[in-house]
């Protein structure tokens, strides 16, 4: 080796400032300084009405790159030379290749900016977001309340660390992000894109052909993203569709367990696995895992976003790593050997995430962020969320009214219409 490993660390710190200074965005709430997760900006930079979904992008994307990947793979599995691994590895390069010239050409958060003072370039980066899409009534109405937003955020806490989740109102929609991302984990994901090949070669398949079902389900999840996009824009809201989600995939769960009780080993069972397995990948992608990012991202307040979410994605690759440690402890031959009846613990897991579901997470669909920053502030139940009468956008009417010089008679109702 040219470098050794000490070498290879030691560059790759003195990288990272460079790299971060170009690709990421300074961030006070950070202990370095700077963020580079990409729920976070994009949950900010996106109109209300399509928050949801340009969140959601992350889950396809993510289905997009397996994709490519198992069919590069199988594409170079029977060759020899270096070719077999290095054709996959250079597969890695290419999106990030283009996410790194583009995002040469993204526009910083307004909401960042607001939040640091820099009120003309932060007027700036949202018309360039808007573009053409919004009036410019509708482009003042939505840059006065951001202003007030962040003002009201600024004079409620000037403080920004980690502790200040815990406190008062913060606490709360801290404790939901945590949640929320943790089931995840909760709904058995991790458990089926870790074992689900295993099972279907135990029951009874060829490698060859459990891996092709296997890039089958990565396919149906790939649907199953855009359908639940799909509902996410124009059918259900977020609450509702977590819950469909935590029903759907505690059934698979629970069918996959079941048919291992009662036909272990026969042909049968081995069939019950994979269409479950399908099901699963297909519910699990449409609803949970389409609805938990932008959802835990509308829980926590702007200037804390940063802390909630990132900690929030910390539990969850925590838990996921968890239930990669303990799964082969129930599963092996060895072991327990319970094989695919391990299922009926996540069919449970999934049970406990529907009532949280139910229980805690409020609906927030349609609404803008300074919206949910008025609800929990005024601490609204989880029953009352979607039907409360936030008064922040009466307040930028009234404003905008005041500095257009009175012009507008007759201004709309403070009332917040949902989205059909």
């Amino acid at each position: 080796m040219q470098y050794g490993l000490d070498s290879a660390a030691i560059g790759s710190l003195q990288a990272m400032p460079g790299f971060l200074e170009v690709f990421g965005y300074k961030d006070p709430s950070q202990p370095a300084g700077y963020a580079i997760e990409a729920s976070h900006p994009t949950a900010e930079a996106a109109p209300a009405h399509l928050r949801a979904v340009m969140v959601a992008l992350f889950s396809e994307w993510v289905n997009i790159g397996s994709i490519i990947g198992a069919a590069v793979t199988n594409a170079t599995k029977n060759r020899l030379d270096k070719a077999s691994y290095q054709i996959p590895l250079g597969t890695l390069f290419i999106v990030p290749t283009f996410l790194a010239l583009g995002l040469f050409f993204v526009p910083e958060s307004p909401r960042y900016l607001l939040y640091k003072g820099n009120t003309e370039a932060a007027r700036g980066s949202l018309k360039t977001l808007r573009g053409n899409s919004l009036s410019l009534k509708e482009f003042e109405l939505e840059w006065v309340e951001m202003v007030k937003g962040i003002e009201e955020e600024k004079q409620a806490a000037r403080t920004i660390g980690p502790l200040d989740m815990f406190k008062g109102t913060e606490l709360r929609r801290t404790l939901l992000c945590y949640g929320i991302i943790a089931t995840q984990t909760g709904a058995g994901s991790w458990f089926i894109i870790s074992y689900s090949t295993y099972f279907m070669i135990v029951a009874g398949l060829s490698v060859d052909d459990a891996f092709k079902f296997s890039v089958m389900n990565t396919c149906l999840g790939f649907i199953g993203v855009n359908f639940g996009m799909y509902l996410m824009r124009h059918v259900m809201g977020r609450r509702t569709v977590l819950m469909t989600g935590a029903v759907a995939q505690g059934c698979a769960m629970l069918g996959m367990a079941v048919s291992a009780t009662v036909a272990y080993g026969t042909l049968s069972a081995r069939n019950c696995v994979i269409a479950f397995t399908a099901l699963y990948q297909f519910s699990y992608n449409a609803f949970v895992g389409d609805a938990t990012y932008p959802t835990a991202t509308e829980m926590v307040s702007t200037r804390l976003r940063s802390w909630s979410v990132g900690s929030a994605i910390s539990l969850g690759y925590f838990l996921a790593w968890l239930t990669g440690f303990c799964s082969p402890y129930f599963i092996n031959p060895e072991d327990l050997n319970w094989g695919a009846k391990y299922a009926y613990i996540w069919a449970g897991s999934n049970l406990c995430c529907l009532v949280f579901f139910y229980l805690c997470v409020p609906e927030t669909k349609g609404r803008t962020l300074e919206e949910i920053d008025e609800l929990f502030n005024n601490r609204v139940s989880v029953r009352n969320f979607k039907t409360f009468k936030t008064t922040i956008v009466a307040e930028a009417l009234k404003d905008l009214e005041t500095s257009a010089g009175g012009s507008e008679k007759k201004l709309a109702t403070a009332e917040h219409v949902d989205e059909p």
